[in-house]
C-alpha cells in the first residue's frame, strides 16, 4: 500500500492535509504528515475561509504559512526539503520555486505580509524580526543548506545514529520472519483442499480484513499489541519506514514480531 495515497488526498477545493496543518499551524500534525514524503507542492483553495484569511489564491502548503507569517511551519517544510535534497536516493525540488494562481512565489506572498503587518504595526519588533527571518527564509536564493546546517539535514552520530542502526536491525528481523511466514502459506496453500467457509462467501470476513488495503485479509498478526494486517502491506511498511521502528498502522505501537493470524471465526 503506497501511504501517499492518504497523505496527498485532495479536497474539491484541492487542499491536501498538508495545506490544514501548514493553515492551522499544528506543527505535530505537520511532522507526522512529512514522515510519510507528501507532495509539498499541490496547490489548494480555502475558498472563502481562506479570503476572510488572507489566502486569497490557490497555493502551496508554503504559499499558506507565509500567507499567516508562520515561521514555524516554514522552518519544517524547508528541513524536511533539506533532507531530501541531500539523499541521492530521492530528492525533491524546491518548494521555494513553486507559483500559486497569481504567479507569486511564496517569498512574494513574505514580502508582501511583511509590508502589510509592519505598516500596520510599526512598533512591533518581535513582529519585524519574524518578518525578516520569514523573508529571508523563503527566499530562493538563501540556501537551505547553510540554513540549518550539515547535521540537522543528515544526522549521522549519538542516539539519533544508534536509534537508526537498532530500527533497520529490527526491520531486517520483521522482513525475513516475513519471509518464513510466505512460504509457509504459500506450501500450506498448495496442498490445503478448498474451506467449506469459502463456499458461504464472505461472512464474517470484514473484521479479519487487513486495516490499510481494506482489500486482502489479515493474515498476519503483530506483537505485542496483536493487531492484524496481510502480508504485501506489511512488507510496504518494513520497506518505506525508515529512521523509526515500524509502527502498528492502529495503535501506533512499535512491532515488535509478527505471526501468522489465525483466520477461524
Amino acid at each position: 500500500i503506497d501511504p501517499e495515497r492518504f497523505v496527498n488526498i485532495q479536497a474539491v477545493t484541492g487542499l491536501t492535509p498538508l495545506h490544514l496543518a501548514a493553515g492551522l499551524g499544528h506543527i505535530e500534525t505537520l511532522r507526522a504528515l512529512l514522515y510519510y514524503n507528501p507532495d509539498l507542492n499541490c496547490l489548494g483553495s480555502f475558498g472563502s475561509l481562506g479570503y476572510y484569511a488572507g489566502i486569497e489564491s490557490r497555493g502551496t502548503p508554503l504559499h499558506v504559512a507565509a500567507s499567516r507569517g508562520d515561521v514555524s511551519v516554514v522552518i519544517e517544510v524547508l528541513r524536511y526539503y533539506g533532507q531530501r535534497s541531500v539523499s541521492s536516493s530521492s530528492p525533491i525540488d524546491d518548494p521555494r520555486l513553486f507559483k500559486d494562481d497569481s504567479h507569486a512565489l511564496p517569498y512574494d506572498v513574505a514580502l508582501h505580509y511583511q509590508r502589510i503587518n509592519t505598516q500596520c504595526l510599526p512598533c512591533n519588533v518581535e513582529l519585524h524580526y519574524r518578518c525578516m527571518d520569514l523573508v529571508e527564509m523563503l527566499d530562493p536564493s538563501t540556501s537551505v543548506r547553510d540554513m540549518f546546517g550539515h547535521e540537522d539535514l543528515q544526522p549521522s552520530r549519538g542516539v539519533l545514529r544508534l536509534q537508526e542502526l537498532a530500527a533497520a536491525a529490527l526491520k531486517a528481523g520483521l522482513l525475513k520472519q516475513l519471509e518464513q511466514l510466505d512460504q509457509v502459506v504459500a506450501a500450506q496453500e498448495a496442498v490445503a483442499a478448498p474451506s467449506s467457509c469459502d463456499a458461504d462467501g464472505a461472512h464474517g470476513n470484514e473484521d479479519k480484513q487487513c486495516p490499510i488495503c481494506l482489500d486482502a485479509a489479515a493474515n498476519l498478526q503483530l506483537a505485542p499489541c496483536k493487531h492484524g494486517v496481510c502480508s504485501p502491506c506489511m512488507r510496504s511498511m518494513c520497506e518505506r519506514m525508515a529512521g523509526d521502528p515500524v509502527a502498528c498502522p492502529l495503535c501506533r505501537v512499535a512491532v515488535g514480531g509478527i505471526k501468522r493470524a489465525s483466520m477461524n471465526a
